[in-house]
């Protein structure tokens, strides 16, 4: 929580276990997303059924247009805030290198300064670089029934 006073946070006392712990949440997800993906496309990936085209097609048809509505919004809405109150809302490094990162799904791949425009959108591109990893793993790498651990790991 960034040395921030607890204080500032909304309705810290209520939900202080969401505002402590909260961010296990994102890892169990994942977790538990990299499971149901391995079993419900490793055959598919495997036997051909799917083109790498037509997998990030069905994976980022879901994540994208919310996306890039959501950086819009935050877009209008940080350009207003900072003309009021002539600073940045949350995040810092709202320039046009983070918004192509944000752009393109790139902002938590290791070549951003930092958070940007929409923060949490960084669990979208860790989903983006895990999509990429995973179509991968039962392509090249499960070729055996007993390896099929290592290709569940990889689609976390």
């Amino acid at each position: 929580m960034g040395g921030q006073p607890k204080q500032i946070y909304p309705l810290y006392q209520v939900l202080f276990p969401f505002y402590e712990k909260g961010f296990k949440a994102v890892d169990l997800f994942f977790t538990i997303s990299g499971f149901v993906f391995f079993f419900m496309y490793r055959d598919m990936i495997r036997g051909g059924k799917i083109t790498a085209s037509q997998f990030f097609v069905l994976r980022f048809s879901r994540l994208y247009p919310l996306h890039l509505l959501s950086l819009m919004l935050v877009i209008v809405l940080q350009h207003g805030y900072e003309s009021i109150h002539l600073s940045s809302f949350v995040y810092r490094f709202n320039d046009l290198k983070h918004f192509i990162l944000s752009l393109l799904l790139l902002q938590s791949w290791g070549m951003e300064s930092g958070e940007s425009f929409n923060g949490p959108s960084w669990s979208i591109s860790v989903e983006a670089f895990l999509y990429c990893v995973f179509f991968v793993g039962p392509a090249k790498f499960i070729s055996h029934p007993h390896r099929q651990v290592l290709g569940t790991s990889n689609g976390l």
